[in-house]
């Protein structure tokens, strides 16, 4: 998407996820400006957001830095081991 717009337009374009975004705009005009460490959460279908540490958006190495929204793997397990299983298929 990034390739096709700018080549289409003539601008730089940059893609980020919502939560990273709001991070971003709070960092340029918000709650975040003028902060050198901070989190900004979003709430919408999940729970996101974008950490910045140093004047710095962090994405991680997988790109899920900031996301804190998960679901139970399976609703009948009665301990939080399917959520981790489900916590370590994302991370892989």
């Amino acid at each position: 998407m990034q390739k096709l717009l700018g080549d289409k337009y003539h601008v730089p374009v940059g893609v980020e996820n919502d939560g990273k975004a709001a991070a971003l705009a709070e960092m340029w005009l918000g709650a975040l400006k003028d902060v050198t460490s901070g989190e900004m959460l979003t709430l919408g279908s999940e729970v996101g957001g974008g950490i910045v540490v140093n004047d710095q958006l962090i994405h991680g190495a997988h790109f899920k830095a900031g996301k804190l929204s998960f679901m139970r793997y399976d609703s009948q397990c009665k301990d939080w081991s399917g959520l981790l299983d489900k916590l370590a298929q994302q991370l892989i």
